[in-house]
């Protein structure tokens, strides 16, 4: 074989030298034949072949791909020294065994001198991996195992559960357990289907949460990264998968596993259930099943020594105390900054609702008259007559209300009142902040809101609108920063951005950083026509070539 030796090719001692430290002393032909193209900065197209039989290090292969690279004799495993077996137990259910076992023979053949080190890894234990062990691994192979006994093969931090479902009731019924069960901010559940079809039918249907994602086989590769990734930050809180999200991914965080049906086998379960309880942290699995399919949950409990408490949906009930709990932290963690943006639309609603209220009451309210029963109203309840204040007397028996004098009681009576609506006052505001809280969580906004220009759109600044007195024109920029001068200090109008004219040239729009909001608001005076304001709409603009002019005069 022609060698291409480094020597050969314009590369510095330098180079040469450390590129022998790592034992490459030549090219490949492929190299010697396009490096001069490569240096010389031209685009390049090769086609070359390199045969295993020149030697490699390490073969990493499918058992279909490695037996027809045997059979071609492209690949010779008479010198192999480590082998290592990985999900030996999903090769038998993939029906690679046959394979798995012929590749086998070839390595340890017995006019072999030495046997290869062996490294077997299985999350079970089927009888064709202990076959394939007993023959092939020496006796004194160490055992090593996560499993904490031989009767259970799953982990302990797991809680097992099962809930009997129609088919067509599941759907809807998963809303409510994910609801139930996964909850809280960094919380993950993954649902596990049979068949791709079902998986994308789940995902589209209109009960699941619109955070959930589907996973499987027909995804694109890359778009899996993606899906993954979103769903390790939390942008999905729902996985919709097959076997192909069963074993081999890290997923912190998952809080719960649903299957939608017992799986066709226990190792199945056992590595679906494993996604959660990890690291020590709790996790449930449950799964559905269906009156025809209670022989196979029994199948799965007896194939992995464990026991399943049966469950019944959520109720309504159940899913408003766990919402109620997490609700109840979440707006005590929203800053004020956030929930009291959204006070003016809080008070609104409040409003309408008692508005609506008054209308339905059968009563007709005016803050400065006493309250009188709507004709409409022909016997007052008693619980209205104790919060009316008023005495049964007063009602007779045709239902129509009597004389009474009312300057007899008017005086104690104003007194519980002043009391009542003082607590009443006490009550509203925080009802107005636990609603404020809830608007916030339904848009979103969780976080401090970060407060934009209403001019730029630009985040930390503040738009403020300059309207000069009527007998004066705008007619330069100049003249915004001698008005202002007048009453700000130069570390508030040297700061000024985006300095327009509005239209006929009445005045100025600018930003200014919100850190000046409060020294502006402390020091300016409107006066003779002078106005000074910060802006709530956009107004109509002056066209000009530099209206983005940042400050210029």
């Amino acid at each position: 074989m022609e060698k291409f030796e480094l020597t050969k090719f314009d590369i510095s001692p330098e180079t040469i030298e450390r590129l022998k430290k790592i034992g490459i002393e030549s090219f490949f032909e492929v190299q010697s034949k396009t490096f001069e193209h490569v240096m010389n900065k031209e685009d390049v197209i090769a086609l070359a072949n390199r045969a295993l039989k020149n030697g490699v290090d390490v073969v990493v292969g499918t058992p279909g791909r490695v037996i027809d690279l045997l059979e071609s004799h492209t690949l010779n495993l008479q010198s192999v020294r480590l082998v290592v077996l990985d999900e030996v137990d999903r090769m038998l259910d993939m029906g690679f065994s046959a394979h798995v076992e012929q590749i086998l023979a070839s390595l340890y053949d017995e006019e072999r001198s030495s046997k290869p080190q062996t490294l077997l890894f299985s999350a079970t234990l089927p009888g064709w991996v202990s076959k394939i062990a007993q023959k092939y691994v020496s006796k004194d192979a160490h055992r090593v195992t996560l499993v904490n006994n031989n009767e259970t093969r799953t982990v302990d931090t797991v809680e097992h559960l099962a809930l009997l479902c129609p088919p067509h009731e599941r759907a809807a019924t998963i809303a409510d357990v994910i609801r139930m069960y996964s909850h809280g901010p960094s919380s993950r559940c993954i649902i596990f289907c049979e068949r791709k079809k079902e998986a994308d039918e789940l995902a589209s249907h209109s009960a699941m949460s619109a955070d959930c994602h589907v996973f499987h086989g027909d995804i694109p590769q890359d778009k899996r990264e993606l899906i993954l990734q979103k769903f390790r930050d939390g942008k999905y809180k729902t996985l919709i998968t097959t076997n192909v999200a069963a074993r081999g991914l890290d997923i912190p965080d998952v809080e719960l596993v649903i299957n939608c049906a017992p799986p066709s086998s226990v190792e199945d379960y056992i590595h679906r259930s494993g996604r959660t309880g990890r690291a020590g942290r709790k996790g449930v699995s449950i799964c559905f099943y269906s009156m025809r399919q209670r022989p196979q949950l029994t199948y799965i409990e007896n194939g992995t020594g464990i026991h399943f408490r049966r469950i019944s949906a959520p109720s309504a009930t159940d899913i408003v105390e766990v919402w109620a709990k997490d609700l109840s932290g979440s707006f005590a963690e929203l800053p004020e900054s956030t929930w009291s943006v959204f006070l003016p639309a809080a008070r609104y609603i409040v409003s309408a609702l008692k508005s609506n209220s008054k209308g339905d009451s059968g009563l007709d309210v005016d803050e400065d008259e006493d309250v009188k029963p709507s004709k409409k109203s022909k016997k007052l309840k008693k619980s209205k007559q104790d919060d009316l204040q008023t005495d049964t007397s007063l009602v007779e028996e045709n239902g129509e209300v009597g004389d009474v004098d009312m300057k007899k009681s008017k005086k104690s009576r104003k007194s519980k009142c002043d009391d009542s609506q003082a607590d009443q006052s006490k009550s509203v505001t925080e009802c107005e902040r636990a609603l404020c809280c809830a608007l916030a969580r339904i848009s979103g906004k969780t976080k401090a809101i970060e407060a934009r220009s209403m001019l730029t759109a630009q985040a930390g600044l503040t738009a403020y609108k300059l309207t000069v007195p009527p007998h004066v024109t705008a007619h330069r920029k100049g003249l915004a920063y001698s008005l202002l001068n007048q009453q700000l200090s130069p570390e508030i109008t040297e700061t000024i951005k985006n300095l327009l004219f509005t239209k006929g040239r009445t005045g100025f729009v600018f930003d200014v950083p919100d850190v000046h909001n409060a020294a502006i608001e402390k020091n300016w005076q409107n006066g003779d026509g002078l106005v000074l304001e910060k802006l709530t709409e956009l107004p109509e603009l002056e066209p000009e070539g530099d209206e983005m002019n940042n400050g210029g005069g």
